[in-house]
């Protein structure tokens, strides 16, 4: 399936909250499964954004912090903005809600935000 990279971004936090909640092992072992495939992802847009601010970041020779400057800030979001409108295809078997459970809940925003990944 085909997600842009923002949405993978997206469903981290989610995907975190289901994954705390006690679902069935059929259902936990998939959703293992497709969590890794996203991390493959999120890791390479945190690499990304790391990059990126050390490429227009200014250090804080106090504090050791680099902090993108207001002026550096649209170059910035462009070259963020861009990778995070990638197209990135994951390969998984989509997830029947019914595995999870009759006990499962969610917020209607997080299920939004989980909805490519479930049939």
């Amino acid at each position: 399936m085909i997600f842009k990279m923002y949405e993978v971004k997206n469903m981290k936090e989610p995907l975190t909250k289901l994954i705390e909640k006690e679902i069935p092992v059929k259902a936990a072992f998939r959703l293992n499964n497709l969590i890794k495939e996203f991390d493959i992802h999120l890791t390479t847009i945190e690499d990304y954004r790391v990059q990126l601010i050390n490429k227009y970041g200014v250090k804080n020779e106090e504090t050791g912090d680099i902090q993108v400057p207001p002026k550096k800030m649209k170059d910035f979001m462009k070259e963020i903005n861009g990778l995070l409108n990638e197209d990135v295809t994951i390969e998984f078997k989509p997830l029947n809600i019914n595995l999870f459970g009759e006990d499962l809940t969610l917020t209607t925003k997080d299920l939004m935000i989980l909805e490519k990944i479930f049939e």
